[in-house]
């Protein structure tokens, strides 16, 4: 013998199925928080590679992007092979010398006083993805319970 469900287990019922239908990959609430996530990652990344000066043509903030997928978003600085320097130091070279001035002939810039992020043949770290993503933790983690979450 079955028992029956009384108002308010229904209630919830359909409360968890709602959530379970947010929750599915694909789902449109799904995709629009990791959109949202993605924006504002991407503003702020940004926004930290021009505070500290990274590049002049702005080829490496304008790579800055993001790509929505089902399962989450990918991202990052995409098509800028130097942006991992910027992002974790490294060794400077003679050869990433000659490529940095033979990119500045290609777009007409003329050579200008260093920055002092070279020293002892090592360029400086200057992160720009990572505290993007440290800064907004938070709205990251509200954004993923939001979810599924009942509508006000």
């Amino acid at each position: 013998m079955t028992r029956p469900i009384n108002a308010d287990t229904q209630r919830m019922l359909n409360k968890l199925e709602a959530m379970w239908t947010a929750w599915k990959p694909g789902s449109p609430e799904f995709k629009r928080a990791f959109y949202l996530i993605g924006i504002r990652l991407q503003g702020q990344a940004r926004h930290n590679a021009r505070s500290q000066k990274i590049g002049n043509t702005g080829r490496l903030v304008n790579s800055i992007t993001f790509t929505p997928r089902d399962r989450g978003i990918i991202f990052g600085v995409f098509g800028v092979h130097y942006a991992k320097y910027h992002e974790y130091g490294g060794r400077w070279t003679d050869e990433n010398r000659k490529a940095m001035f033979a990119g500045m002939r290609e777009t007409g810039q003329k050579p200008r006083p260093s920055k002092g992020v070279v020293k002892n043949g090592w360029l400086t770290a200057r992160p720009f993805i990572e505290p993007a993503i440290e800064k907004n933790r938070g709205y990251i983690i509200d954004q993923i319970r939001m979810i599924g979450a009942p509508k006000k």
